[in-house]
């Protein structure tokens, strides 16, 4: 079987539904600036994982210049890198910084800091895990067609 996903959009064409073949539902809010204020994974089992962005910083986001969406095929669930990564468009406020998850399971809160190029791309990402004050995880983004 093939994995596909169906993407639902707004009038303003931007991504507000994600679908994948596999049963993972992903509904997306965005502000008047098309920031991704929240967004609702509804997973195949019934489980709901909700993630709230804010703190948008003004700045210039990597994704600013990408004619169509980029794929990590190492990541477990393409609708959560989708939403996180690939659909805070062109037209949004620059890149989240804060992070708050939560599930059945528990809750997380997330603080993302961003160093950036000459030019104004962020080139590298730190997560923190704000419970322990420890980075979870770095991220360095290969901007060779940013000018």
């Amino acid at each position: 079987m093939y994995y596909s996903l169906i993407v639902g959009s707004d009038v303003s064409k931007k991504v507000i539904k994600i679908v994948d073949s596999e049963g993972d539902t992903n509904d997306i809010i965005r502000d008047k600036n098309g920031n991704i204020t929240s967004y609702k994974i509804t997973r195949k089992s019934g489980a709901i994982i909700n993630h709230e962005l804010s703190g948008y910083d003004d700045k210039k986001s990597y994704t600013s210049l990408n004619n169509g969406w980029p794929f990590d095929i190492h990541r477990n669930s393409t609708v959560d890198y989708l939403t996180t990564v690939a659909l805070n468009s062109v037209g949004a406020n620059g890149n989240a910084t804060l992070e708050k998850i939560t599930s059945s399971v528990g809750m997380a809160e997330l603080e993302y800091k961003y160093q950036y190029t000459e030019d104004g791309y962020p080139i590298v990402v730190e997560v923190m895990d704000k419970a322990t004050n420890k980075v979870i995880s770095k991220a360095t983004f290969n901007l060779s067609d940013c000018k």
